[in-house]
């Protein structure tokens, strides 16, 4: 009775042991990223069709080239990890590339065990081992892994030099392939490409949504993340062309005053602060100076093409395509399709120029333009502040709006109405700040340079005692102030002694 007991005991633990993991988790989005790719590489499986003991899983599908038709795409071809990815009962997941070639993986294989992992047409082939079977952590989490080397043989047996044998894979019980490769492209060779997106023949789970843990998707709600209190200062250039001789220059401030989920949740309202200065100028007419400041509400619609997944196919306006998204930001991939003749077809979008925005995650966009005839367009930041922090050298609103002709004058005040005098203009060696309160009896300062560099700080620094600035390089600073919970900028000249 006891000898039946342990064998029964050992069959129930080795068969408990050597339960085959699955490569994919279908319950779950995971999230895939090489170091250096443009792009997190995600999984996310839309359907299942069982046949029996055996389960086919069909990821969302990719704009893919259509073979022997040039100039015509798929709007859902295969996915980066094949077509579909079939579970058989027998311990195999398989894979299948561009070819519909099969790459087999032995999920229930124990360490040290040897299977035949592909088959090239030449009749060589790759091993593949289970060099590793331990418990890993990846993303807070710890689970049973097994790590798979691969060897390429050619059909004698003999071992062959080639990438593909420092590749390895790693299979976690229960979360997936925690190191996986693009299947779709295996093994890599040098046929013709259909693809709009780098390929990386291994990459690391990098985040999941179940449980949620690492990198996740970024969203409308994300990329449009304001706070009351934070400032966001952008400068925009256009130039013009032979056929369109117009120029312009835009400077402004956007400060958010107030943030209001709408009851449905699916919109933000933003009260802010906007200030702003154009210029623009033809050439065959006078430069003209446009101001504004204002109190506006901003509504941000937080359902939209942005919050597909990376490299799922998009339709935004006139056309189609795919975001790429890593770290904390969203691109534009720049190509661009229409739609083809016949259902999920398309054809690539011939244009004059284009545009290509970058979203950020909590500082809204950014911007570049281009046209066929040298037009151009750009955006970018000169300062923000948010949670507390603070990049590049701010405008002050003043200043813009008194902006003329002439150039960028500083704010006048009265001293009555200035509670701050700065002096001398240009400064040599020392400079001098005169705080009119005579309540207050010291304040906090930075000066940056105009590329937002900070190249003085004094904390606590007491009023009329004269600020060294001799280890300064002449030219134009930007003065940082600050006491009695105010803040005041000025604008500085230091001279050459």
């Amino acid at each position: 009775m006891k000898t039946s007991l342990v064998i029964l005991l050992l069959v129930l633990t080795v068969k408990v042991f050597c339960q085959p993991y699955l490569c994919i988790k279908p319950d779950a989005i995971s999230y895939y990223y090489a170091n250096g790719a443009e792009t997190v590489y995600p999984i996310r499986i839309d359907s299942a069709i069982v046949h029996g003991d055996t389960t086919d899983y069909y990821p969302f599908g990719m704009i893919r080239a259509i073979p022997q038709n040039i100039g015509l795409f798929l709007l859902h071809g295969p996915h980066w990890t094949g077509k579909k990815v079939t579970d058989c009962d027998n311990g195999y997941n398989l894979f299948y590339n561009k070819r519909n070639d099969t790459i087999f993986i032995k999920t229930d294989a124990v360490l040290s065990e040897i299977w035949r992992l592909f088959t090239y047409d030449n009749g060589n082939y790759i091993n593949a081992t289970i060099t590793s079977w331990q418990a890993m952590s990846f993303l807070g989490l710890t689970d049973s892994v097994k790590t798979i080397s691969m060897q390429v043989k050619d059909s004698n047996g003999a071992n062959i030099s080639d990438n593909i044998n420092s590749y390895k894979l790693r299979l976690s019980k229960n979360f997936g392939l925690t190191i996986i490769t693009d299947f779709y492209e295996f093994p890599f060779d040098t046929s013709s490409v259909d693809y709009y997106y780098s390929v990386y023949p291994q990459m690391n789970l990098t985040g999941m949504t179940n449980p949620a843990v690492g990198w996740q998707n970024i969203t409308i709600a994300d990329i449009f993340d304001y706070q009351p209190g934070d400032e966001y200062h952008r400068q925009s250039h256009c130039t013009g062309s032979p056929f369109d001789p117009c120029w312009n220059n835009e400077k402004e401030m956007q400060k958010i005053l107030n943030r209001t989920l709408t009851p449905n949740n699916d919109s933000l309202l933003y009260l802010e602060e906007i200030c702003s200065r154009r210029y623009s100028q033809c050439t065959s007419t006078p430069p003209q100076y446009t101001t504004q400041h204002d109190t506006i509400q901003e509504v941000i619609l937080l359902a939209g093409e942005l919050n597909k997944l990376p490299l799922e196919p998009t339709f935004v306006g006139w056309s189609y395509g795919f975001y790429l998204k890593n770290d904390s930001k969203i691109y534009d991939n720049g190509a661009y399709f229409e739609a083809g003749l016949s259902p999920d077809t398309l054809s690539m979008l011939i244009y004059d120029g284009g545009i290509t925005i970058t979203y950020i995650k909590g500082y809204g966009t950014l911007y570049y333009s281009w046209g066929f005839l040298g037009n151009q367009c750009d955006n970018s930041f000169v300062y923000y502040k948010k949670n507390n922090i603070e990049w590049g050298v701010p405008y002050i609103c003043d200043s813009l709006l008194a902006d003329t002709i002439s150039g960028v004058k500083q704010e006048m005040l009265s001293e009555n109405k200035n509670p701050v005098r700065v002096w001398p203009i240009p400064a040599y060696g020392l400079l001098y700040i005169n705080i009119t309160d005579k309540n207050i009896t010291s304040f906090s300062l930075k000066i940056f340079d105009l590329q937002g560099i900070c190249c003085l700080v004094e904390n606590n620094y007491p009023v009329g005692e004269p600020v060294k600035i001799s280890d300064l390089k002449p030219g134009l600073y930007i003065l940082k102030i600050q006491f009695d919970s105010r803040i005041i900028f000025r604008k500085i000249l230091i001279g050459k002694e």
